[in-house]
């Protein structure tokens, strides 16, 4: 299901293409998941999805999943790892940074994405 929403998306009959057409190999990923509500995003899709990255040469140690609070992505099935060596999980922890004005709003931004 994975490959054949990638490929949709990509406009492409090719997963391994699709996902190399998205995503490159130089970049830094965050995947931002929410880890606090019933429905919730399933450790097991975002797990899924790192690995897809991974096949396509990007760097466990430039892929970040994140949400709110820390505890939260831990009860939710996370592996937490904020420092060590390959995919990075951590939450936001009340670390947020700037004051940007968005659609009227005022916004601000998780330090882990501003890293």
């Amino acid at each position: 299901m994975l490959d054949a929403s990638i490929t949709k998306l990509a406009g492409l009959n090719d997963a391994a293409k699709a996902w190399k057409v998205l995503f490159d190999p130089r970049e830094k990923v965050a995947i931002k998941t929410n880890a606090i509500y019933t429905g919730y995003t399933h450790a097991a899709l975002v797990l899924a999805v790192t690995e897809k990255l991974k096949a396509i040469g990007l760097p466990p140690e430039q892929i970040l999943i994140f949400d709110r609070q820390t505890d939260e992505l831990h009860q939710a099935g996370f592996s937490i790892n904020s420092d060590g060596a390959g995919i990075r999980c951590m939450g936001t922890d009340g670390k947020y940074s700037g004051r940007w004005n968005m659609l009227g709003k005022d916004i601000r931004f998780s330090n882990l994405l501003l890293d």
